[in-house]
This record gives structure tokens, C-alpha cells and sequence, in this order.
């Protein structure tokens, strides 16, 4: 094939402009880090995170780093004495592959609720906060993926903000602090957690309650207990702190706890936050804070920076699905 001539070449062959490559198309199709992570632009995937969802603790994700941009890029052997071609690989054209999956964080979820069950709170801790991280390179694919995604957030958030209430309850227990030990078992009461697991924090609150002298607080978390239908057991324990509460109505000591009124829990302090009081949120799981925490680490999904004013999390493309991204 003859080369057209050109002002610097008679003649000669003039070999073409190289194109772009995977990874500059994708950081230039996409809005999303998990793509320009997997081009191996970390700098511009980290400039992202930050000012979509606030992320400023990056080292938890650097092994998903790693395994994204593993997954999206293969290593094709050419000749003897050649190098390598590194080959993209595309969930689509023009965007790359993602290695993590939604439905291998539903499958993980499953995993967690029997770690829960079964009363190992460290492991089920580390599962729910690992379900957080790898949300964030999960690309959905359609609306409903999108909100399952999100919908698997929020049980990830409140699950680890109920199991790490309950652990600052062990640590108050351990310190013999009767008092805030019981305030800590209502605490995660209020969580939005399964039945199962729910009826296992009102037993300990109805217990804990019970123990202290607060009859009234006891009875109350009996009759929640009652509306599950537990094992016959926890029935008939329940009714008997009802029985008991009959007699005597009234509670030994205030607890900074009030049933009635709604509220959310700060995730630094461990005290409530009633409804119409200010409050601040991590941008990425939008665990709740008091005002004077603003910038600290957020202790749930422990990357994002708290109060901090963000874009919203983004789970696909607008020029991918034809339609304007959806942010939280």
C-alpha cells in the first residue's frame, strides 16, 4: 500500500496517527471512577470519589482498585522477542468491564445475615462494611439494578450501625457502665433490621432493662417483642417482665431515650438525634451525625468525610442508559 505523499515525505511511507487507547476512551466516555480505574487513571478515579460520594480514606479500596483494573485489561503474549499487548475488555462498547458484581454482594449479604444469627458480630461487621465498599464499583445495568443497589446500601449502613451500637454496649458492660449499657440495648432497637435479628436486640433490651429496675422500659420492649411471634422461650420470658411491670410501673433511672419520639442515631457519639434536631450525614452511606462532627471519618463505611457538600453517588452513565443519571 503506497502512502500518499505529504509536504515532508516524496514518497516514502508515512505510517498512521496511533488511536486512542482503551483506557483514554473509557476515562473519556465515562463519568464514573469505577471506569477510570479501570484504565488505570486512578488520580482522576480517586477526584471522582471525592466529589461524588466524599471519599478521602482510599486505603481500604486499594485491593478493588486492583481488582478492577486486573479485570478490565488482559495481557494478549505476540511474538518471541515482542512485548505484549495489553487488551481492554468492554461491558459494552466504549466501556470497560467491571469485575464486581451486584449480585455477588446480594449472594455476600446472605452471608452476613447468618454471621449475625449467629452472634459473630466482628466477622458480620466486616462483611457489611466490605458490602459498602464494593458498592462503589458496581455499575447497574438497568433501573431495578440501580435500585437494588441502593436499597442494598441502606441495609448494609443500618446493619453496621446497629452491630456497632451493640459492641459499644459489650464495651460499656465490660466497664460495668449499668446505665449507658441499657441506653446502648435501646439504641439498636430502633435499628431497620430483620425480624430475626431484631428479636434478638429487644430480648437483650427487655434484659438489660429489667436489670436495671426500669420496669416500664422492659415491659414496653417485651410487648415489641410479643408483636414478632418469637420462639416460645422469649414468649413466655417476655410475658412474664409484662406481668411483673404490672405491679410496679415505673422505671429506676432516666435514660437519655425517648421510644415516642423518632430519631436517628449519631454514629460518633452513639446518642440520639430526635426528630427536628440539626443533624449532619456521610455523603456516601448516609450514616447520621451530630453538627459538631462535621469533617471527622465516617465510622461506618469509614471513608467518606462527614458534612462534607457532594455531586451524589453515581451507579451509571448518562450517554449508557440514554437517560440523566440518577444521584444520591
Amino acid at each position: 500500500i503506497k502512502a500518499a505523499p505529504t509536504r515532508t515525505s516524496t514518497g516514502g511511507f508515512v505510517p498512521p496517527r496511533a488511536g486512542a487507547s482503551f483506557g483514554e476512551t473509557w476515562c473519556r466516555n465515562s463519568e464514573l471512577p469505577v471506569d477510570h480505574v479501570a484504565a488505570g487513571s486512578v488520580e482522576s478515579a480517586m477526584q471522582l470519589f471525592n466529589s461524588q460520594v466524599g471519599i478521602v480514606n482510599f486505603q481500604p479500596l486499594k485491593n478493588y482498585f486492583q481488582l478492577i483494573y486486573t479485570g478490565a485489561n488482559i495481557s494478549m503474549p505476540t511474538f518471541p522477542i515482542a512485548p505484549s499487548i495489553i487488551q481492554g475488555v468492554e461491558r459494552q462498547q466504549g466501556y470497560p468491564q467491571t469485575a464486581i458484581t451486584l449480585q455477588s454482594l446480594i449472594d455476600r449479604l446472605k452471608v452476613a445475615y447468618k454471621a449475625t444469627t449467629g452472634g459473630k458480630f466482628s466477622e458480620a461487621i466486616n462483611m457489611f462494611r466490605s458490602i459498602l465498599h464494593c458498592l462503589l464499583f458496581v455499575v447497574a445495568s438497568s433501573r431495578d439494578e440501580e435500585s437494588e443497589a441502593i436499597e442494598l446500601q441502606g441495609l448494609a449502613k443500618e446493619y453496621l450501625v446497629g452491630l456497632m451500637t451493640e459492641t459499644k454496649r459489650k464495651e460499656a458492660l465490660a466497664d460495668k457502665k449499668a446505665i449507658r449499657m441499657c441506653e446502648l440495648a435501646a439504641y439498636f432497637t430502633h435499628t431497620n433490621i430483620q425480624p430475626i435479628h431484631l428479636m434478638l436486640s429487644l430480648s437483650s433490651a427487655m434484659t438489660c432493662a429489667y436489670k436495671v429496675k426500669n420496669y416500664k422500659d422492659a415491659s414496653s420492649f417485651a410487648k415489641r417483642l410479643l408483636e414478632l411471634n418469637p420462639k416460645p422461650n422469649l414468649t413466655l420470658q417476655a410475658k412474664k417482665v409484662i406481668a411483673f411491670a404490672e405491679k410496679q410501673p415505673n422505671n429506676a433511672h432516666e435514660l437519655n431515650y425517648d421510644e415516642r419520639n423518632p430519631f436517628v442515631l449519631c454514629c460518633q457519639s452513639f446518642t440520639p438525634i430526635y426528630k427536628g434536631s440539626p443533624s449532619i450525614s456521610c455523603p456516601y452511606c448516609n450514616a447520621s451525625y451530630l453538627p459538631e462532627h462535621k469533617g471527622v471519618l465516617c465510622t461506618i463505611c469509614e471513608l467518606a468525610e462527614v458534612g462534607k457538600d457532594c455531586s451524589g453517588w453515581m451507579l451509571h452513565n448518562t450517554s449508557s442508559t440514554g437517560g440523566k443519571p440518577r444521584r444520591r
